[in-house]
C-alpha cells in the first residue's frame, strides 16, 4: 500500500512539474522580451505575408479591435493578404520607441505607398503598434501615398 501511495506521488509531482514547464514554455512564446524592435516587426511582416494570425498576434498591439476574439477572427478572416514586404526605413528613437517604414507587395495591386508603423515596448517586449489608416492608392492623384488616420473596425457596422 505505501509503495503504491509514494508511486501514485511521485507520478502526480512528475504531471505538475511537466504542466508547469507546459505552461512556462507557452508564456514565454508570446513574450518578445529578448527581440529588439527590428526583429519584431519583421516577424510581424512575416506572418501577415504568411497569413499566420497566430504570429501576428504575438507581434503586435492592433487598435481596430476590442479584444483578441475579435482581432483573431478578422486576421484569420482576411485571406490573401501580401506578396511580400519591403522596409524602406527603421529608426529607434529611444529605449521604448521605434518607426519602421513599409511597403507591402500585392499580387494584383504591385508595390504599395510607404506605410509607417510605431513599434513600442512594452511588458511583454516590443510590438508593432497597428492602428486603423486610409491609403490612397490612386496613382496619378496628388494625394497619392498619401496615409491618414481610419477608423477602428469595431465603430464600422457589419452587417450580421
Amino acid at each position: 500500500m505505501k509503495r503504491t501511495l509514494l508511486f501514485g506521488l511521485v507520478a502526480i509531482a512528475i504531471s505538475l512539474t511537466t504542466v508547469s514547464v507546459v505552461y512556462a514554455h507557452s508564456e514565454d512564446s508570446y513574450s518578445n522580451s529578448n527581440a529588439n524592435p527590428l526583429e519584431v516587426a519583421n516577424g510581424y511582416f512575416t506572418a501577415f505575408k504568411n497569413d499566420n494570425a497566430d504570429e501576428m498576434i504575438k507581434y503586435s498591439v492592433d487598435t481596430s479591435y476590442q479584444n483578441d476574439a475579435s482581432r483573431r477572427k478578422a486576421y484569420e478572416a482576411q485571406g490573401e493578404t501580401i506578396q511580400n514586404y519591403i522596409v524602406t526605413d527603421f529608426k529607434q528613437i529611444n529605449d521604448s520607441e521605434a518607426i519602421i517604414k513599409v511597403r507591402y507587395v500585392f499580387h494584383d495591386l504591385g508595390t504599395m505607398p510607404e506605410i509607417p508603423f510605431k513599434i513600442n515596448k512594452f511588458n511583454s517586449g516590443w510590438k508593432v503598434v497597428v492602428e486603423p489608416i486610409v491609403i490612397n492608392h490612386i496613382q496619378g492623384d496628388p494625394d497619392f501615398g498619401k496615409v491618414s488616420k481610419g477608423v477602428p473596425d469595431y465603430l464600422i457596422p457589419h452587417n450580421a
